[in-house]
């Protein structure tokens, strides 16, 4: 049976399509001071991904994204749980300097999957995910979305 789910980005963002529909009481900025010194990207590894994988390639795959995502918002003086979708466009170009797109999509997927966790978390206020968002307003984060798709 063929997957009949739309491949566009924006029926999967949910309701906030664009950082502009999201009421600022939602947005992630807010949340500063809850996050700081907190390894969220780890405690999603160690809840969700960990768990699942067996090789240790993968595992340290893993660690390599969570440990790239972490660096690249660190420098940017930002928490990895709360970016903005320019930051999330901005690491797309990164990655897509950096590696072969079919290996950016990989670090991007992990992004996209640790936004989808904090989105499901009642424990975390994310209403919105920044990669989706990205991904229906910028062209960078778009070209890594799509190529899923090839």
């Amino acid at each position: 049976m063929p997957d009949s789910r739309p491949k566009e980005p924006a029926p999967h963002s949910g309701i906030y399509q664009y950082l502009d529909d999201v009421p600022d009481r939602y947005r992630l900025y807010h949340h500063a001071e809850a996050y700081q010194d907190r390894d969220v990207f780890g405690e999603f590894l160690e809840e969700e991904v960990l768990p699942n994988i067996e090789s240790e390639w993968s595992r340290d795959g893993a660690y390599r994204q969570s440990r790239r995502w972490k660096e690249y918002m660190a420098d940017r003086d930002r928490h990895h749980a709360l970016a903005r979708p320019l930051d999330v466009d901005a690491f797309a170009q990164e990655l897509l300097d950096d590696k072969a797109p079919r290996t950016a999509l990989r670090y991007w997927r992990r992004l996209e999957s640790f936004y989808r966790w904090l989105m499901w978390r009642s424990d975390h206020p994310h209403v919105y995910s920044p990669p989706l968002i990205a991904a229906v307003q910028y062209d960078r984060s778009a070209t890594l979305w799509w190529c899923q798709y090839d």
